[in-house]
């Protein structure tokens, strides 16, 4: 059976993917003996093909939408309509499931780490289920399939019980889907450690640096709740209603899907409560700061008000003031404000509030 663990064994949430101008669809052909698996340049190669053996499942993985003739071609060999077809080139629409009777219709998000410019860029996938089909399309080169790829082809898993193969088109819509979610695992075990990192450089320095990190992060954890709160509504909907395509004994793995985007769901949240807590604590470490320069300054301000005092006494111009004609009266003055100084400081040492 496919990985529904919440870490994943083949994800990588750093791919820098690219939006690839070739022809590029992978075709997978599996049943319960044997499976093939190759890359398909000319999609007529597709179209002039059979499928309508029900003991065999094909996955056509189309990559890039720039193939709008292949889309549209493959899209109706299996009977796609028309309107689902042209609804796969926009890229801004939530997440959706739409059932077709004859196949499901199903709109989600992927998550990539864009090294370049640090940050979580979003993907739409697009799939089609049929009886013994699924097709997926993809705007760009590389994926979290690849753990889906190798159970295929691999016939001797020890950890498994039963052959992938014998699975139906419903059990692999639910792995890729499975794949989807686990990814984002990865994704918060990112956002995670930028918010410990942030939380050590916080308690070291505190600078405006430090603010625009915490107000990335923040936007970053928004992109990932706006791309796993949908899919816990669809999701729920799989498990809830029948479809022509679902399969008693793959609804397992549903359910266990569900799982994870509840906890998904849930880690999402408490990371944006733990950016919460950067933010007051930023915040809480600024006050504390400027309290402790103002209690500096408090401290000086106290020290020269006896000093200015003294200062004022003896700047007046009085003409009888015995200290002003006294040979040590000077020296006395400054003796007496350097003592009171020192024992001011002293006694701010023991009340510990320098």
């Amino acid at each position: 059976m496919l990985p529904t663990s919440n870490k994943p064994l083949a994800a990588n949430i750093s791919q820098n993917r690219t939006i690839s101008e070739q022809n590029n669809i992978r075709l997978i052909i599996y049943n319960k003996q044997d499976c093939v698996e190759k890359q398909v340049l000319d999609w007529n190669e597709i179209v002039s093909s059979n499928y309508t053996d029900t003991d065999t499942l094909y996955w056509i993985d189309i990559i890039g939408l720039h193939q709008i003739e292949a889309i549209r071609a493959i899209g109706n060999l299996f009977g796609v309509d028309a309107v689902v077809l042209d609804d796969l080139f926009a890229t801004e629409q939530r997440p959706k499931l739409q059932d077709f009777d004859d196949y499901l219709y199903l709109i989600l998000r992927d998550l990539w780490y864009n090294e370049k410019n640090e940050t979580i860029e979003v993907e739409q996938l697009s799939f089609i289920a049929g009886h013994n089909y699924v097709i997926s399309i993809q705007e760009r080169e590389g994926d979290v399939f690849e753990e889906v790829r190798a159970k295929l082809r691999n016939t001797n898993n020890k950890r498994t019980t039963k052959n992938d193969r014998n699975y139906t088109a419903d059990y692999l819509l639910y792995s890729l889907i499975d794949a989807i979610i686990d990814n984002f695992f990865l994704i918060l075990e990112q956002l995670d450690e930028e918010v410990e990192e942030i939380e050590d450089n916080l308690l070291k320095d505190i600078g405006d640096e430090t603010l625009v990190q915490i107000y990335h992060l923040r936007k970053q954890s928004i992109v990932l709740k706006r791309a796993v709160t949908p899919m816990r509504e669809i999701i729920s909907k799989l498990v809830r209603e029948s479809y022509y395509q679902s399969n008693n004994d793959s609804r397992w793995l549903l359910q266990e899907i569900y799982n994870h985007c509840v906890e998904v769901i849930e880690n999402v949240e408490s990371c944006r409560d733990s950016v919460a807590d950067l933010v007051d604590l930023y915040m809480s470490n600024i006050s504390n700061r400027m309290n402790g320069v103002m209690k500096v300054l408090a401290v000086i301000s106290t020290i020269f008000i006896p000093l200015t005092f003294i200062a004022g006494v003896y700047g007046m111009n009085f003409e009888y003031m015995p200290e002003l004609h006294w040979h040590y009266g000077y020296y006395t003055v400054w003796i007496v404000m350097v003592l009171l100084v020192a024992s001011m400081v002293g006694y701010f040492r023991y009340r510990k509030w320098l």
